[in-house]
C-alpha cells in the first residue's frame, strides 16, 4: 500500500480533512517516524502497517502538526494492564485478524489515555478516565474493520457491505440466543 492510498482510506473512514492527514503524514515522515518513500512520483514505494497505524494515531490525536511525531509516540506506547500496548492492538485489528472491534475506540488527548472494546473485552490504554472533563476523539464501531478491509484490497463498497452482513449476522445470533 502506498503512503496516500493510506491517508486516504483513514481520512474517509474518520471522517478526518485529507490535506491535514496528508500534512500529518508528511510532519511524521520528517520525524523519522514513518519511513520515508523511496522510489520515483510514478512509482512511490509502499508503507508498512505500523506507519499505517502512525499515520492512524496522528489523525485522532491531533495536536498540530508540529506535535504529531510526539504525540504518536505518546499514544503508541500507551499499555493496558497487561502489558499490551495501544500500537500492538491497533496493528492486529489493521492487519486483519480475527480480532474485530467490537466498541468504539475513544481517545482522551489530556491525560494521554484511550479505551476500546475487543471481542467482548474492555481495554484501558493509560490512564483510566478521572471523571474529568477533557478534549476526546470518538471512532465509531465498524470504522477500524473498514480501515482493515481496505488495507487489504477491498473497494469501499465492498468493506461497507461486509460490515453490514456482519451486523446482520450479529443480531441474527443475538435473537437466536434471546428467544432460545
Amino acid at each position: 500500500m502506498r503512503k496516500s492510498q493510506a491517508v486516504e482510506i483513514v481520512a474517509r473512514r474518520l471522517r478526518l480533512p485529507h490535506g491535514r492527514l496528508e500534512s500529518i503524514a508528511i510532519s511524521l515522515a520528517d520525524a523519522g517516524v514513518i519511513e520515508k518513500t523511496s522510489g520515483s512520483r510514478r512509482y512511490p514505494g509502499h508503507i508498512s502497517i505500523n506507519d499505517v497505524v502512525s499515520i492512524l494515531l496522528g489523525g485522532l490525536v491531533d495536536q498540530g502538526i508540529g506535535a504529531a511525531p510526539a504525540m504518536v509516540r505518546t499514544f503508541g506506547t500507551l499499555n493496558d494492564a497487561h502489558g499490551t500496548t495501544l500500537r500492538d492492538v491497533l496493528t492486529t485489528i489493521l492487519e486483519r485478524s480475527a480480532v474485530t472491534p467490537s466498541g468504539a475506540l475513544i481517545v482522551r488527548h489530556d491525560p494521554p489515555s484511550a479505551s476500546l472494546t475487543v471481542d467482548g473485552v474492555h481495554m484501558v490504554f493509560g490512564e483510566p478516565a478521572d471523571g474529568t472533563s477533557t478534549t476526546a476523539t470518538l471512532v465509531p464501531p465498524g470504522a477500524l474493520t473498514a480501515i482493515a478491509l481496505e488495507l487489504s484490497g477491498a473497494s469501499p463498497e465492498e468493506a461497507d457491505a461486509l460490515l453490514a452482513l456482519a451486523r446482520v449476522s450479529a443480531a441474527a445470533s443475538l435473537t437466536r440466543k434471546v428467544s432460545a
